[in-house]
Formats: structure tokens, sequence, C-alpha cells
């Protein structure tokens, strides 16, 4: 079989709607992607209309077999036959022809690493790379949706590591960095992602996930900081700023 450019790897369960939205937005780049949509025992008709799109040539359609997102992530990444891989959740939209584009012009790096939108509290955020710290074994903020990785180096690092519930993305990106992957910056803008995904809902498990990851790829000492730490951002510090900002006059 020849090898597609791409590979979008979408997770659904019980997401009808914007299965269908997410779907809409990535045909532009069909003869050089595919999609593979691994449904998690869906019951409203997530998993019919995926079936239709691959009798249709569209979609591969995978049923999750583990208990865990990553757990289907991997799944999904064993059955790809992309050169590239882009996770995609139900809700966001892609601009397939961007990621098409960047691919070709950077296939010398194994992340590209783009921008993305996202509505918070009916306001538009815009995450430009240029004004993020860059993916390093510090960081744990890497926007996986606007992620383009190389199949191979998710191979190279054994997939997701399904012990971390939350955030083993960020586990696997800086892996990957101190595994090599030579990693490409960009601000082009190529998903618009939902407001909110399980680490936000998750948040205890999202600050002990980080605090494992700290320990693995920084050392003991930033492991007992980093949960005092975020409680003290989180819970303290940022909304004393925001109350300030908003105490401030406006300007006329």
């Amino acid at each position: 079989m020849k090898r597609k450019l791409l590979t979008i790897i979408t997770p659904v369960f019980n997401d009808l709607e914007n299965l269908k939205k997410t779907f809409k937005t990535i045909q532009a780049g069909n003869e050089l992607t595919e999609h593979i949509i691994i449904d998690g025992n869906s019951k409203d008709g997530s998993f019919g209309f995926a079936k239709n799109l691959e009798s249709k040539g569209l979609a591969k359609v995978l049923t999750q077999k583990s208990q865990t997102i990553y757990g289907a992530f991997n799944e999904a990444l064993r059955q790809g036959n992309g050169e590239y891989v882009i996770f995609l959740y139900c809700g966001d939209i892609l601009k397939i022809e961007k990621v098409i584009n960047l691919i070709k012009r950077n296939s010398n790096f194994e992340i590209i690493a783009a921008s993305c939108k996202q509505n918070v509290n009916d306001k538009e955020n815009i995450y430009l790379r240029s004004k993020r710290p860059k993916i390093s074994v510090s960081s744990t903020s890497i926007l996986h949706s606007s992620l383009i990785i190389k199949s191979s180096f998710y191979e190279k690092v054994n997939l997701f590591d399904e012990a971390l519930t939350v955030s083993a993305d960020v586990d696997c990106v800086i892996k990957m960095i101190k595994a090599g992957a030579k990693t490409k910056y960009t601000d082009e803008i190529i998903c618009h992602m939902e407001e909110y995904g399980v680490s936000n809902k998750k948040y205890l498990r999202k600050i002990m996930d980080h605090s494992i990851i700290k320990y693995r790829h920084v050392g003991l000492l930033s492991f007992f900081f980093y949960f005092p730490k975020r409680i003290f951002m989180d819970f303290i510090l940022i909304p004393l700023w925001i109350t300030y900002k908003s105490s401030l006059p406006r300007r006329k």
C-alpha cells in the first residue's frame, strides 16, 4: 500500500454532531491523507456515521479495545499509514491545506509545532508559537492538536504511556525532544480547538500527571515543587491579577 503523507486520528464517543463538523474540514487533502476514526462504543450514531464514511473510502474505522484515550491513540497509531500524524478531536476544525503545505516545506523536521485558536468563555484566544515557550523538558504546554509529528518518532519513543491518564501527550513529546527530534515552530494557525479537553475537566489528575513528568524528565526537586507552585499560581496569583486588572479604570 502506498504511504500517505498524513494520518489524521480522531477519537469519538457519543459525539456525532462534532464528528460531522470535524470531518467536513479535512476533505481537501483526501488524496494525501487518511482519516482514522477510533470509536469508544458510541450509542448515538457516531459509529454508524463513521462506518458509512469507511464504506465510501473516506475513513478507516476502529473499535476501541483499551480503556483510556491514550490507549485509543496507540491503537490508531499502530494502524496508521501516514508519514506524519496529527490528532484531531471531535469539534476541532483543521486547516488541512495549511497542514499539507507545512509538511511539504518542512519534511526535514520530526515535529512541526504550529499555532491554533480556541474559544474560551465566548472569547477567541489565539495561541501563537512565537508567544509561547519552546517545547522542552521543562515545558508542559504543547498544544497537542497543533502538533504535526512524524509517525516514526511515535514508534521511537514507544507511543503514549497509558499510565498517564491526562497528560501522556506531554510526556510523549518530551521523550521525542530528548530522543533528538528536530522541531520547526510556526505562527501559522492550523486548528480551531474545542473549548475544553479532558485535561481541563480533571484538574488534580492533570497536576499529578505533570508532577510525574517533571520527576521523569527534570528531577526529584522539580517533582516536589511543581504541585504547590501550580496551586499557588492557579488559585491565588492568577485570580489576584485578574481582579487587579478588572479594577483598573478603562481607557477612553
